[in-house]
């Protein structure tokens, strides 16, 4: 999920050999402690490990649009054409783009938000490396020190005006719009500085992960910063490092005979969406999209909808040129191609996910 918050400051070869522990070589990640946003419940070696399983889901990516238009491989032209809408070459050309910058990025590196920013981003695993603040606080600079007037007097957050038209703005971005009350300063004692969101809870602990159905989000201001929240591993919590990790194409599943598929299309009881299937790396794998093509409408921002598509079926009635600014859109396409390609044949037929649900048979 791309963070609506406002700041003020060649040739696929799959399985392409990758460093060892460069989870540190493309994030500044504290993988030792829990504390202020630390990723020790995931720990170094899962997270090298998801990383690794992100350039696999972009090498299933691209293949599946190499596979487009080889008779051989219907599966691919099926997947590709019910999610990305991607009749033209053009258009297929587009997709496959978006998947090598993201590829390329986690194997070289470089710069992030489409070119903009050039500084190693920030991994972290939880939301506390903020603390939520009040309009009547302090404020404080990007060293940490209270602001003051030329009298030399203290000043409150609300005494700023680029802190309260600030606030106005993305109290006036929310869809819908909230009250300017809604939103309050979140100040980060990791990189000293402001943001302003709305409260996800009554606690001043509670932050973004606390809603159960947030799992990452990302945002760009003077670096990229990623959050991963602990439902993005199936995590219980922070302090939860006994979770299992999902591999791709690991998970067994129900198959349901095309043939069998009622008109509508709708997952019959007892199947298997594509949520099942869904690795641990799939979150870490669309945050990325957002962090290395940017966040704005044309990047990875639907331009025709004011928020992100996650539910399968509703990604399947979108165009193209929404699609294709649709992180979770390539993250389902790659989750499913790799399955697709990797796992037993049911009954001598290939499992497929062009339905959003898991189906054997040609149509």
């Amino acid at each position: 999920m791309k963070s609506f918050k406002a700041f003020l400051l060649a040739v696929l070869s799959i399985g392409t050999p990758v460093a060892t522990q460069f989870i540190t070589d493309r994030f500044e990640v504290d993988v030792n402690s829990n504390r202020l946003g630390g990723c020790g419940y995931i720990g170094r070696d899962r997270l090298n490990r998801m990383l690794r399983d992100c350039v696999t889901l972009a090498d299933y990516g691209m293949l599946a649009i190499d596979d487009f238009s080889n008779m051989q491989r219907p599966e691919a032209r099926r997947l590709v054409s019910s999610f990305f809408k991607a009749g033209s070459i053009a258009q297929r050309n587009e997709v496959r783009e978006r998947y090598r910058r993201v590829r390329d990025w986690i194997l070289d590196g470089g710069p992030i938000d489409n070119g903009r920013l050039n500084q190693r981003p920030v991994l972290t695993c939880h939301h506390d490396w903020e603390e939520t603040r009040l309009m009547s606080d302090v404020a404080q600079d990007m060293n940490g020190n209270d602001i003051v007037d030329e009298n030399n007097r203290v000043m409150r957050i609300r005494d700023i005006d680029e802190y309260r038209r600030t606030q106005a703005g993305v109290a006036a971005n929310q869809r819908p719009p909230v009250p300017v009350s809604n939103i309050f300063p979140y100040w980060s004692s990791l990189y000293n500085f402001y943001s302003f969101d709305i409260a996800y809870g009554v606690s001043p602990a509670d932050g973004y992960c606390t809603p159960e159905e947030h799992e990452g989000r990302t945002f760009l201001f003077v670096r990229g910063i990623i959050t991963l929240c602990p439902q993005a591993v199936r995590a219980s919590s922070r302090t939860d490092s006994g979770w299992t990790y999902q591999e791709l194409h690991a998970r067994a599943v129900t198959t349901i005979s095309v043939n069998d598929v009622q008109g509508n299309g709708r997952p019959p009881a007892g199947s298997d969406t594509l949520y099942v299937i869904e690795p641990s790396a799939a979150v870490l794998f669309h945050e990325i999209f957002h962090l290395v093509l940017g966040n704005g409408n044309g990047e990875t921002s639907p331009p025709n909808y004011p928020r992100e598509v996650y539910q399968v079926s509703r990604m399947m009635r979108i165009g193209h040129e929404d699609a294709v600014c649709n992180p979770e859109t390539f993250t389902k396409v790659a989750t499913a191609y790799d399955y697709t390609r990797n796992s037993n044949r049911v009954d001598g037929e290939l499992i497929e996910w062009f339905m959003g649900f898991a189906t054997r048979g040609d149509t």
